[in-house]
């Protein structure tokens, strides 16, 4: 794996006007590493997510894209490079699954805003990627959660990102379709060296694809380092406030976690 950088976060605070949501974070995503941020709810992992694609600019601290502040650069160009994902997509609920992932292609077109072969092109390699070609004259709101769920990484592969940023990417859907989109993702990690920062609520799923956590509590980094540094039973009763029995394989030493009744 690589040792440069592909963003950076430094002394992030970010306040809303009920309070700090982000205080003092300070993190690192390696290019082609898969990052997973844990937490309870409201413990600032959207918040975080939302602050490294730009979608919220820090009260203070900064982010960083390679040698530049992710804030000062524009934002069809930031597009290029870092892609978000929602947890859920109600906006488009009419729009055909095609239409979803053209939206992805939004930061090449010209002044005119008519995609071209060749946007159609990456939007039908990127459904393709994530098994969704079939679905493309389909409505979003006709597909079931997992379906849909790919529909809209499928537009961001479409953004032809190096980096992609996903909030519970795997939320309301069944153990199948979880792990449905954490292959992908992790195939494509592993294929075209994608940096991914995903939110998450499993431990076990964060341990399983993920090569580093981050562990947030109450707005701070409470732990980050490898899967079997940071799930551990003490910091799992600390952050989560329950008691689990987490166990490592002794093969490959990735913790399972399991609560203990």
């Amino acid at each position: 794996m690589s040792l440069l950088a592909a963003l950076v976060a430094q002394d992030l605070h970010f306040r809303y006007d009920g309070g700090d949501v982000l205080k003092d974070v300070s993190l690192e995503l390696k290019e082609g590493e898969i990052l997973a941020v844990l937490g309870p709810n409201a413990s600032g992992k959207t918040t975080l997510l939302k602050n490294l694609a730009g979608l919220l600019t820090p009260s203070s601290g900064r982010v960083t894209f390679g040698d530049r502040e992710a804030a000062a650069i524009p934002h069809q160009e930031r597009a290029r490079k870092i892609a978000y994902v929602p947890q859920s997509e109600e906006t488009f609920l009419d729009f055909s699954a095609e239409q979803i992932v053209l939206m992805g292609r939004a930061p090449y077109l010209g002044a005119w805003g008519f995609e071209t072969p060749e946007d159609r092109a990456k939007a039908r390699e990127a459904m393709e990627r994530t098994f969704t070609w079939d679905l493309r004259e389909r409505a979003l709101d006709e597909l079931s959660g997992g379906e849909r769920q790919r529909v809209i990484l499928a537009r961001a592969l479409a953004q032809e990102a190096r980096i992609l940023l996903l909030d519970e990417p795997t939320s309301h859907l069944d153990v199948r379709y979880q792990k449905e989109i954490l292959d992908i993702c992790a195939a494509l990690n592993a294929e075209q060296g994608l940096s991914i920062v995903m939110t998450l609520h499993d431990l076990n799923l964060a341990a399983l694809y993920a090569h580093r956590l981050v562990l947030l509590r109450d707005g701070r980094i409470f732990r980050s380092g490898k899967p079997g540094e940071v799930l551990t039973a003490e910091a799992i009763q600390d952050v989560f406030g329950v008691a689990m029995d987490v166990r490592k394989d002794p093969k490959s030493g990735l913790p399972s976690c399991a609560p203990i009744r």
